[in-house]
């Protein structure tokens, strides 16, 4: 995942498990046991500002439970417009109107 964003190109976890296998745990983790995405994060800015002033990162966060998209970062349940995963010839697969902070 690291070295793809470095090189540019979009990079995307996904956790995939039944309720209470850890899913959560390895993604996130804790303070003393950091999971996936803080010591990604911790290293992409180390490495990133050193390597590439001009980097710019943009991050999504998609929870999909029983066929329904929830974003994770805009969780109003009174969203305008239902979320649904597309998939674009040029794009690829995408999600339109998900939220995205960079």
């Amino acid at each position: 995942l690291l070295g793809s964003a470095l090189a540019g190109y979009n990079s995307c976890l996904f956790a995939y498990g039944q309720t209470g296998s850890g899913k959560t745990h390895t993604v996130l983790g804790h303070q003393r046991d950091p999971g996936i995405v803080p010591r990604l994060t911790s290293e992409l800015f180390e490495r990133g500002v050193a390597e590439y002033p001009d980097m710019r990162v943009t991050a999504s966060f998609l929870e999909i439970y029983n066929e329904q998209l929830k974003d994770l970062l805009n969780p109003d349940l009174k969203r305008q417009k239902k979320l649904y995963v597309h998939q674009h010839p040029q794009l690829g697969v995408y999600v339109p109107h998900l939220t995205e902070e960079a």
